[in-house]
């Protein structure tokens, strides 16, 4: 999950210019469907992938980050 230079520059590119399906599914791939495939802590942790998370959190300003 961008865990390198390339890889994490291509996905913050991806949130910027995709529509809002696109952007949704990136996202939802980043939080996972339970908690085995949640890799929001690993790119939190990478010193690359954790870019994407900022700009993730940048774009959506939050709304994906509570779950229910």
């Amino acid at each position: 999950m961008s865990q390198n230079m390339y890889a994490s520059n291509v996905v913050e590119k991806c949130m910027e210019h995709t529509d809002s399906t696109e952007r949704e599914l990136l996202i939802e791939e980043i939080m996972g469907k339970s908690e085995e495939d949640n890799h929001l802590l690993a790119m939190v942790k990478d010193q690359y992938a954790n870019y994407v998370v900022q700009k993730v959190l940048e774009i959506s300003k939050g709304r994906f980050w509570c779950r229910e």
